[in-house]
């Protein structure tokens, strides 16, 4: 006889995955450590319980490199762009300069070919040189014992002789107001104004001289201006006690071992229009009429004049009487002007090449002579052809011998006779650059 079974009540396989503890796989012991890896490993995951942590060694040696290639930029390219930003300041200055100096040429009227001293007649056909240099200050502040026909010469040369010319600018305060930039200060003296004689360091009195009416600053008598220099290269600012006002004026002289005297009265900061009618209403205790010490007065400073950048002109004129010259405007950053900071010897065996593709040899005595400034980007001033040439890279130096060679820009003459050992010239340290000047005929 032939059974028969109900399907219905056919236990079914469950699910891979149930919750049914009754279930049992069906497959071989090797089938089921399969299944069990397989499914353990996918719920594990699932719940993030067994999810690596950390980092390969791979990945750590690829942060290492990025890291370092960061810093080693950083290092780099950081001080080159620091020495970048401050060349570039000393060239956006030193052509605001050359500007300046083309401007106040045609503000004074002053023609630099036909009458480089300012005083002569126009055109002056009298020099004895048409190639002559016009430096305002060095002519004020550079002494030259050896000059006898002539004020004063360029580099003490004696053949030919260099003229130097001033535009008839006599003194430095007023040499220095044509050829520098008038923003440039540091700090000398700090100190608070007090009523009656100072005592104290940090303490100064303002007062008016009963003699002679000016305006004066004292200081205690331990204050010395010695290391100052000359009251006209002093500028005097004087805040009100508030701060919030100030003004500046310029040094005059020192009537006293400690006392400053001012160029001019102390205007008008510490008066105010309150209601803008045009005339003053507040005074802030400002005492015209009696002793002068009344002024609502709080810090004193006293600042000394840093001439930072100056300029220098070099005229090589063909025909006094028609304008025609060349001209080259020269900018200084912090020229010297005493001793071995002239920076005006002149070396005698420079030896030209027959191309700027060749190297330039500069020889000197290494014993007696000062070493001259030969240095990438560095200029030297040719007496013989009258002009500025820079130095693009140097090849070689030693003691009392260097090679260079010049920018690409500069042509060298190729004329018959020309002389090419034993040419002279002057290195002067700190020129930022050399301009093309134009000025009206």
């Amino acid at each position: 006889m032939m059974s028969t079974h109900n399907t219905s009540q056919r236990r079914q396989p469950m699910v891979p995955g149930s919750r049914d503890s009754r279930y049992v796989p069906r497959y071989s012991s090797i089938g089921s450590r399969l299944w069990r890896v397989v499914t353990e490993g996918r719920n594990s995951a699932a719940a993030g319980t067994n999810t690596r942590t950390g980092a390969t060694l791979t990945e750590v040696l690829m942060a290492l490199l990025v890291m370092g290639v960061g810093i080693v930029s950083v290092a780099t390219l950081f001080p080159l762009s620091l020495m970048k930003a401050i060349h570039a300041t000393k060239l956006t200055n030193a052509t605001i300069l050359r500007f300046n100096a083309e401007t106040w040429l045609e503000m004074q009227g002053l023609e630099p070919i036909k009458n480089p001293d300012g005083v002569g007649l126009s055109p002056d056909t009298g020099l004895a040189s048409e190639r002559f240099v016009i430096d305002p200050l060095g002519w004020n502040l550079i002494v030259d014992p050896s000059a006898t026909d002539i004020t004063n010469r360029f580099a003490d040369s004696t053949a030919p002789i260099i003229p130097r010319f001033n535009f008839n600018l006599v003194g430095d305060t007023a040499a220095a107001s044509a050829v520098t930039l008038p923003d440039s200060f540091t700090e000398g003296i700090e100190a608070i104004h007090v009523t009656g004689p100072p005592t104290n360091e940090g303490e100064a009195t303002f007062f008016v001289d009963t003699l002679t009416g000016s305006h004066r600053i004292a200081f205690p008598s331990s204050v010395g201006f010695t290391t100052l220099g000359s009251a006209d290269n002093l500028r005097v600012t004087i805040f009100n006690e508030d701060g919030d006002r100030s003004v500046s004026v310029d040094g005059l002289s020192y009537p006293a071992a400690n006392t400053i005297e001012l160029a001019g009265t102390v205007p008008g900061p510490f008066v105010e229009d309150i209601d803008g009618d045009g005339t003053l209403s507040g005074t802030y205790e400002l005492d015209w009429d009696s002793d002068g010490i009344d002024f609502d007065i709080g810090r004193i400073i006293v600042e000394i004049r840093e001439r930072r950048y100056t300029w220098m002109m070099f005229v090589r004129r063909n025909d006094a009487t028609t304008g025609n010259a060349d001209i080259e405007l020269a900018v200084f950053f912090r020229r010297g002007f005493v001793g071995t900071q002239i920076d005006e010897f002149i070396y005698t065996n420079l030896t030209e090449p027959s191309s700027t593709s060749q190297a330039y040899t500069l020889t000197w005595n290494d014993s007696t002579d000062p070493t001259p400034w030969i240095k990438r980007g560095s200029w030297f001033f040719d007496l013989d052809d009258f002009r500025w040439v820079q130095i693009d890279r140097v090849e070689s130096e030693s003691a009392g011998q260097a090679r260079f060679y010049v920018t690409g820009d500069h042509i060298i003459p190729t004329e018959p006779g020309r002389t090419k050992s034993g040419r002279r010239i002057v290195v002067m340290r700190n020129v930022v650059d050399v301009y093309p000047f134009s000025v009206g005929g």
